[in-house]
């Protein structure tokens, strides 16, 4: 394998791992994960494996939650360059996973007196924060996370804004300024304007909900969809006259749609859930 080549296998593996340590539900995959641990043990043992190649086996053990075995891989690692920064950050992850966020914690600390602005040490040491009752010192590192990154995405703001939500009603409005500031950024996209709705009917803003909801209409080519949600959040207003207008609008765009889309699992599924509201309701 030549030397360009081996570089752009080390960088696809700790793609993988670095897409874990952010969104740690792609933990449900584990058919692709042990397929890629199959690889990277078969590079190991076809002789030199480099520090890296231990860390990213690691890291795909930490998704399998094969703690022992991510640990081992993570001291072989260390044997090879004790200075690895990403090693740091994978062990406080792995401590966080095993439900000891005061260690993780701990670790990320000292981690970030050398790298300060790193984006996945501040958003392991925000859950961390949360998982201990501090959610004011989450909030600041997830917003210190977003501002050093030079490109965040939309997924950045929403996860913030899941986080901060999940502390409870005091943090909503935060969590929904949180979003606005991503929309601010990269327009009205659907991901953003759905977050900040959900949020913002929980809050009880429900005519602002209405407002963003508009806002995606023209985004939107199954209205049907935007209609059922109409009807949810008119329905947690105590608006139930308008509530079940919605969802006889929703049921109607559904009925005058081609046959081959009813046809649909999820248009099945939908037809079902607005039927079931509208006989629960006058």
């Amino acid at each position: 394998m030549s030397h360009s080549r081996d570089r752009a296998f080390r960088r696809a593996y700790l793609a993988v791992a670095w897409l874990v340590l952010t969104f740690p539900s792609v933990s449900a995959a584990h058919g692709p994960t042990q397929g890629a641990i199959e690889e990277i043990t078969a590079r190991i043992e076809a002789g030199s494996p480099s520090a890296e190649d231990f860390l990213m086996r690691g890291e795909l053990y930490r998704i399998e939650h094969e703690w022992e075995a991510a640990e081992h891989d993570y001291d072989r690692a260390a044997r090879l360059a004790p200075r690895l920064p990403e090693l740091s950050v994978a062990r406080a992850a792995l401590q966080l996973d095993r439900g000891h966020p005061g260690s993780a914690k701990g670790a990320i600390d000292r981690f970030l007196v050398d790298h300060p602005d790193h984006p996945e040490a501040l958003r392991i040491r925000a859950h961390a924060s949360i998982a201990l009752g501090r959610p004011i010192e989450a909030a600041r590192d997830l917003d210190r996370r977003i501002a050093s990154n030079p490109r965040p995405t939309p997924d950045d703001y929403i996860e913030r804004a899941r986080l901060l939500a999940g502390c409870g009603q005091p943090f909503l409005t935060r969590a929904v300024r949180g979003l606005d500031e991503g929309i601010a950024r990269f327009g009205p996209i659907v991901t953003l304007e759905l977050c900040a709705i959900e949020l913002e009917t929980r809050q009880g803003t429900f005519d602002s909900a209405l407002m963003r909801l508009e806002t995606l209409v023209p985004q939107f080519d199954r209205k049907e969809i935007l209609l059922e949600r109409r009807g949810e959040i008119l329905a947690a207003a105590g608006r139930e006259a308008e509530a079940r207008e919605a969802f006889e609008a929703a049921l109607a765009e559904i009925e005058s749609g081609p046959a081959e889309r009813r046809g649909g699992h999820a248009v099945r599924e939908l037809e079902e859930r607005l039927r079931d509201r509208l006989s629960t309701r006058p």
